[in-house]
């Protein structure tokens, strides 16, 4: 009789010829649900998936345009894949998905294209506030609470307070389930700041500490990957900060190792298990980083996995529904099904308790960040049916991009050359604008 860990917390007995079953079940299931991300496409890219809204590479044009266009692209091929359907909010009005997200308009009037700073969008329709499915909606979200975040943690430095990185991962393996694991991250982290030693360390700290973290995922040679990104606040220097960060370190890793084992899992490596750092400088934690790729800053490290790449052979969530888009290879749709159904109803950032009071931050939503408008001029509107043509052709890019180059006339430059509707002018303010 041999005694596996069936899912954390659950061991099962299982007899010599079961347990060969189970392994060779196993192995066939991870060869088919759990590709490799270095094995081949499996076809060529059928039409469908040929995306109109983005040019993979284009010297002539600006690095923050190509990002814009390759967001819009992954949110037309999202909308046609995405599993997820609406739902009631509260009871009462419909909750758009991913589905529905710069498509729908939020009422009977048309759909207005405006410009700022060089910028073209179109105002009137509904978005989904997705900051795991969405590559849109999550530019938004990230993007302004990496500003809200990096302004906070700027401030707290100059003070004189302590900032210090937590980074959390543990060993993994091909064919584990995303959700499971996300829980084992997720209700990890959140043990280690609650348990008695912590509430130990704390005191010994001044008492006046408090935690914000994000999880994130990638895909790799391994697996799916869960990992944690954690800030702490300390209030006052914390004493000597070589002496902080030890203890930091010595907690952390301790009670990390304490949980994953209890889970039925290996032990975590010493060198990559937990990393803690110190953020020293205010002027660098108070940057808003949102353009990098590398997520330095010390709120864009928090919050924009949108900017992020895989490392070496591992991809995040979006990188596999771009590669899917481009090859057409199926095996990575299943894995954007797997993390899209994981992350369903999962919030992104958790924190302290009236730690944002404590920083000084507004309160706002997700959904009233993806909702919140940039504002600039009317150029262009466009009726429904106009609107929802630029939409099934993957058009929303080109035309962004042409109201903002050339307003009204360079966008009925694209929409003739593509069969829509054309667009026409906004109605005069009262100030005649």
């Amino acid at each position: 009789m041999t005694t596996v860990q069936d899912a954390p917390g659950r061991p099962v007995v299982l007899g010599a010829r079961v347990l060969r079953a189970e392994r060779r079940r196993a192995t066939k299931s991870q060869s088919r649900r759990f590709p490799s991300p270095s094995s081949p496409p499996s076809a060529t890219p059928p039409r469908q998936y040929v995306n109109n809204s983005a040019a993979e590479t284009d010297g002539t044009v600006d690095p923050a345009t190509l990002r814009r266009r390759d967001r819009l692209a992954l949110r037309c091929v999202a909308r046609r894949v995405s599993r997820l359907r609406s739902s009631p909010r509260d009871g009462s009005e419909p909750q758009f998905t991913l589905r529905k997200c710069g498509l729908v308009r939020r009422s009977s009037e048309n759909v207005r294209l405006r410009v700022v700073d060089g910028t073209g969008y179109a105002e009137g329709v509904v978005h989904c506030g997705s900051i795991h499915g969405c590559a849109v909606c999550a530019a938004k979200i990230r993007g302004r609470r990496s500003e809200i975040y990096g302004a906070s943690a700027g401030r707290w430095l100059d003070a004189g307070n302590t900032l210090i990185m937590v980074t959390l991962t543990f060993p993994h393996d091909m064919g584990m389930r995303l959700d499971p694991l996300w829980d084992l991250v997720s209700d990890g982290a959140g043990r280690v700041t609650s348990s008695v030693r912590w509430r130990k360390l704390k005191l010994e700290l001044g008492g006046e500490v408090w935690y914000r973290r994000a999880i994130e995922q990638t895909y790799g040679d391994n697996g799916w990957h869960p990992h944690c990104h954690m800030l702490i606040y300390i209030r006052g220097d914390g004493g000597d900060g070589a002496v902080v960060l030890q203890k930091i370190e010595a907690h952390f890793k301790a009670e990390w190792a304490k949980w994953i084992t209890g889970q039925g899992y290996r032990l975590p490596s010493n060198e990559h298990g937990v990393k803690v750092e110190a953020c020293h400088s205010g002027g660098e934690a108070g940057e808003y980083i949102v353009k990098t790729q590398e997520g330095r800053g010390v709120g864009n490290e928090i919050v924009r996995a949108d900017l992020k790449t895989g490392r070496k052979n591992s991809r995040t969530p979006f990188e596999l529904l771009r590669d899917f888009s481009r090859t057409g290879d199926k095996s990575l749709l299943v894995l954007w099904w797997e993390f899209e159904q994981a992350s369903k109803g999962r919030r992104a950032i958790t924190q302290s308790q009236g730690l944002g009071a404590v920083l000084g931050e507004t309160e706002v939503t997700d959904q009233e960040l993806a909702d919140e408008e940039a504002g600039g001029i009317d150029a262009a509107e466009l009726p429904g049916e106009t609107w929802a043509q630029v939409c099934a052709r993957e058009l929303e890019a080109q035309v962004f991009e042409a109201v903002a180059a050339g307003g009204l006339a360079a966008v009925n430059d694209v929409l003739a050359a593509n069969g829509c509707g054309l667009a026409h002018a906004p109605p005069l303010t009262e100030r005649g604008s």
